[in-house]
Order: structure tokens, then C-alpha cells, then sequence
């Protein structure tokens, strides 16, 4: 085995460039994010590549079930999109749903249960149509 000589005089190299960066596109295939997507609140819905993501964290400890609705306005009325069983309160936690109809902005809420009472009401969060 042989080692190669070392030009030390040669400018150093960059450093190397993250692998673990993600970038998040668009359905029309332009970036719409790249970096560190970690959510700061309850409850949030973004855009993440083709899906809408659904997500939550921090949640009343005794959450055993969450339905997340939506609405074309504010105040509703309100369409029930997903309901979560045994979901993880601490989280972060999410969904990704395939939908078809990414090109309508919507309202989403966040409903946490424990059994049939209610313990807390999430958003509503606005997300934009792409």
C-alpha cells in the first residue's frame, strides 16, 4: 500500500455539505423549503413535498384519541378529516395524507379527547392553497 504525497501548499477543501438537509418541494416542483422543519407549537398543518402534513405535540397527557377537521372558512363548519386512536400526546407527532385538493386553502382543528370529553381545541390553522 502507498500513500499519496500531501501538497500542503494547496488551498483547504470546504467543508462537506450536510447530508442530513432536508429539501421539501412543491406538487409544481419548485423548493418550497430546505432545512430543519421541527414545529414550535400544538398543532400545525404545511405543505411537506405532494402531502399536507397534520401534526401536534404536547397534548394533554391523558389524550387518548385526536380528529383533526377542516373548513373553507374560520369559523366553520367544520368537515371531520381524520381521527387518531392512541395517539402520541408528547410528540412530536404526525401524519402525511395524500390529497387531492392541495389546490384550495383550507382551515384545519385539532380536537384532543380523552374517551368521549373534550380536553382542548387546536387552531384553526390556515393553510394555503399550492
Amino acid at each position: 500500500v502507498s500513500r499519496r504525497a500531501v501538497n500542503k501548499n494547496a488551498a483547504p477543501l470546504p467543508p462537506p455539505q450536510s447530508q442530513s438537509v432536508p429539501t421539501y418541494y412543491s406538487p409544481n416542483g419548485q423548493v418550497s423549503y430546505t432545512g430543519d422543519i421541527t414545529p414550535t407549537g400544538s398543532f400545525w398543518v404545511r405543505h411537506i413535498n405532494s402531502y399536507i402534513e397534520v401534526g401536534w405535540q404536547n397534548l394533554p397527557a391523558a389524550t387518548n384519541a385526536v380528529e383533526v377537521y377542516r373548513s373553507v372558512n374560520q369559523n366553520g363548519p367544520w368537515t371531520l378529516l381524520m381521527q387518531q386512536n392512541n395517539p402520541d400526546a408528547v410528540g412530536p407527532a404526525y401524519i402525511r395524507l395524500i390529497d387531492l385538493t392541495i389546490s384550495e386553502s383550507y382551515y384545519y382543528q385539532l380536537t384532543a379527547f380523552d374517551d368521549t370529553a373534550l380536553l382542548a381545541t387546536y387552531g384553526p390553522e390556515h393553510l394555503e392553497s399550492l
